[in-house]
């Protein structure tokens, strides 16, 4: 069974293009997985905060005993590893590398599970 990792990144939920872009790429998608997963992530509903000095510090202990601070990071990472499939629905008015580099920058400091 293949998974779908759906990121959403327009501030707007209703009216969206890129939100009816990616709806259309994930239904051809689940037409071709009919037994696939889909997670949803959505950057407008659950935003992803800017990295702080407090999360780096609790990526570099050793005993990682910072687990609050570094459990959405945990989660991020998760849903990407799970993920067969990365759909990323940015919109051109605000750019991919804006809208992005929360989600990324998470992602890319390290897992704190070691």
């Amino acid at each position: 069974m293949k998974t779908l990792l759906r990121i959403d990144a327009s501030a707007r939920s209703e009216g969206s293009h890129t939100r009816a872009l990616a709806d259309y790429a994930q239904f051809r998608w689940q037409e071709a997985h009919s037994d696939g997963i889909v997670i949803r992530r959505s950057l407008a509903e659950d935003p992803v905060p800017h990295l702080t000095s407090t999360l780096i510090e609790a990526f570099q202990q050793a005993d990682h005993s910072n687990r609050a601070a570094t459990r959405l990071s945990d989660a991020l990472i998760d849903e990407l590893r799970r993920a067969d499939h990365v759909l990323i629905g940015s919109p051109l008015y605000k750019g991919f590398r804006q809208n992005s580099r929360i989600d990324l920058a998470q992602l890319t400091v390290g897992d704190s599970q070691g």
